[in-house]
């Protein structure tokens, strides 16, 4: 689904089904909650290491590893 602005549509929102909105919808909440689960992991190792979790994110960066 191609993203539209309010100004893309003249001013009017068109062509949006609520079962598109609601895929977006449930697509979105499915990232926040990726995202809150990676940042428990960051606090968590973080805690384990007497590090703060940019600590543990910056080490996991500079050592090559993948990080959020």
């Amino acid at each position: 689904m191609a993203v539209r602005t309010v100004a893309d549509c003249g001013g009017k929102v068109t062509g949006t089904t609520a079962t598109e909105m609601g895929a977006d919808l449930t697509f979105a909440t499915a990232l926040v909650r990726m995202s809150h689960v990676v940042q428990y992991v960051f606090a968590d190792v973080s805690r384990e290491y007497g590090v703060t979790p940019q600590q543990a994110q910056l080490l996991c960066m500079l050592t090559g590893g993948r990080s959020a």
